[in-house]
């Protein structure tokens, strides 16, 4: 697992966390962010660092995430940062292409 934390300096505290992990032969992306910190966009840029660890450091080609039906924002953050909705169970997919 590989870990980004992002920590507020104003406050000394933590603000949230992306992850980038392996789950049975699927590399994983996954979050969390504290309520304070909700509605500033730092859960798009959380994901858009994990996607950029993920392809650009770890040479991982498909990223996928998962967010709860009733999770918006995080949906929202997703799709910000690049996540396609597949089919099935709630699931997003970033594999970069030439533009990116």
């Amino acid at each position: 697992m590989h870990a980004l934390v992002a920590v507020s300096k104003d406050r000394n505290e933590y603000a949230g966390m992306a992850t980038v992990y392996n789950d049975q032969e699927t590399w994983s992306a996954g979050g969390w962010l504290a309520p304070t910190y909700s509605q500033h966009g730092l859960g798009h840029e959380l994901f858009e660092a994990a996607c950029l660890l993920a392809h650009g450091y770890l040479g991982i080609c498909t990223l996928q995430a998962g967010a709860e039906n009733r999770n918006i924002a995080s949906q929202r953050a997703l799709a910000a940062a690049g996540f396609l909705p597949t089919h099935g169970p709630r699931q997003h997919t970033r594999c970069p292409t030439a533009e990116s």
